[in-house]
């Protein structure tokens, strides 16, 4: 969705750029954000009890990923997000974290090994 360009950006937005600076006044808050599909997933998390119990709990969120760019900086971001935490990687620990992820899967979906 794009919005009427701020006078504060003084640069083009990326092509990846979903154009939208709306609400950007703060300087920490200015970046260029590709557009963002959200899908449902489970997570899994450790939750400490007030007895000292540590147990799982498995809970319902939604997740993306996205491209971000700090306005003025050179180096865009991969976000993976869910509506509580973001974890920002560089471009080639995206890729990494994909290849890894390829690997990994290969490995559980080739059943269990001698």
């Amino acid at each position: 969705m794009h919005t009427e360009r701020p006078a504060w950006l003084a640069e083009w937005c990326p092509v990846w750029c979903g154009g939208d600076h709306g609400g950007q006044e703060l300087l920490d808050d200015r970046r260029h954000q590709s557009s963002a599909a959200w899908w449902p997933e489970l997570v899994q998390r450790r939750q400490v009890l007030p007895s000292g119990e540590v147990r799982r709990v498995v809970l319902p969120t939604d997740m993306a990923v996205i491209a971000v760019q700090q306005v003025g900086e050179a180096q865009p971001w991969v976000a993976v997000t869910t509506d509580v935490e973001l974890l920002e990687l560089t471009p080639e620990g995206a890729r990494r974290l994909r290849a890894e992820l390829g690997s990994l899967l290969d490995r559980l979906e080739g059943g269990r090994g001698g």
